[in-house]
């Protein structure tokens, strides 16, 4: 598990490294605390990997969108949050981040706990967003969602 140290490390570096477009952190135990250290970091970067986070939740999402909001990161066009424990409650955090990257196409969202009423409070950033592609697998959704 990286420390908030090594992140803050991290995010000077690549903030001086345009060259860089992916950055996997998936399964490294993040918490809310890491996103703020990672900040300044995303400005270039195309893919965001935070795969397999279970103690990201709602918190470590509400951070993301905090610490974003200062970085002017619009370069983002993927976005794995899968594995991280996301709640329905979550979905309106989600919707600003969708809101914030106007590049993005892709976003995974799977073996989550978003439920049926939570991708439906997604549903009006989904049709004025740009993604191509939706991945909502394992997400607590009953048969009755998207009629």
């Amino acid at each position: 598990k990286p420390s908030v140290e090594d992140l803050q490390t991290m995010s000077i570096a690549l903030h001086h490294s345009p060259h860089v477009n992916e950055l996997d952190l998936g399964g490294c135990n993040l918490k809310a605390n890491h996103f703020f250290a990672l900040a300044g970091g995303l400005t270039h970067v195309k893919t965001f990997d935070t795969l397999s986070n279970p103690g990201l939740h709602g918190d470590g999402l509400k951070a993301l969108v905090k610490s974003q909001k200062s970085s002017n990161i619009l370069t983002l066009e993927y976005l794995a949050l899968g594995e991280c424990n996301l709640q329905e409650e979550d979905c309106g955090a989600i919707t600003e981040l969708m809101c914030m990257f106007p590049l993005l196409t892709g976003l995974n969202l799977s073996s989550n706990h978003l439920g049926t009423l939570g991708i439906a409070q997604l549903e009006n950033s989904l049709i004025r967003s740009r993604l191509e592609f939706l991945i909502l697998d394992d997400n607590d959704l009953d048969s009755e969602a998207g009629s």
